[in-house]
């Protein structure tokens, strides 16, 4: 329906009010420029890295839970607290500290998540704020009241003009 809904305003936007209707293909526009294809790598390989790490981490702490508890043998219905009353004392001390660590896993995990926010947010989004910068700039130059990004409105289109896509343009005045 949203789909529909979309298609319906960009054919009433075009054809009722006779504006021209300009659209770009953001991911060519942004893999033109040598320094965000170098940061938004850099980016994607630091955060496979953390991932991978943060993965392994987990996988360590949950395997040595469930050797922990195996011999317990907890059913479905079982919680931890009635668990625990099962346990000797050391293997009660040996899974408050694992659930220390998955603690600390957590906070590891959103420090993280700040510092991959952090460096996008002062490698990449100045690249973004650029590109839109230039968009608005040919817009107002050239008299266009809408410029359409294809990636995002491509699923709802039968057809479009090839004469109006400006990608090219854009490309260009980022060279500059």
């Amino acid at each position: 329906m949203k789909k529909l809904m979309l298609l319906l305003l960009i054919m009433v936007s075009t054809n009722v009010f006779g504006q021209k209707m300009t659209y770009v293909y953001t991911d060519s526009i942004l893999l033109s420029i040598p320094e965000y294809v170098k940061k938004a790598t850099t980016l994607d390989s630091l955060k496979q890295s953390y991932q991978k790490e943060l993965e392994q981490t987990k996988a360590v702490l949950q395997d040595y839970y469930n050797k922990l508890v195996i011999v317990y043998k907890p059913t479905e219905k079982e919680t931890l607290a009635q668990l625990k009353k099962r346990m000797t004392p050391v293997d009660t001390v040996s899974l408050a500290k694992l659930q220390e660590e998955n603690i600390m896993l957590q906070t590891k995990t959103k420090d993280v998540e700040a510092r991959i926010n952090a460096r996008y947010a002062q490698d990449i989004q100045p690249v973004l704020d650029k590109v839109k910068k230039v968009l608005s700039g040919y817009a107002v130059k050239n008299n266009i009241p809408v410029i359409y990004s294809m990636e995002q409105i491509t699923p709802t289109l039968v057809y479009i003009d090839k004469r109006n896509d400006i990608t090219k343009a854009i490309i260009d005045l980022l060279k500059k």
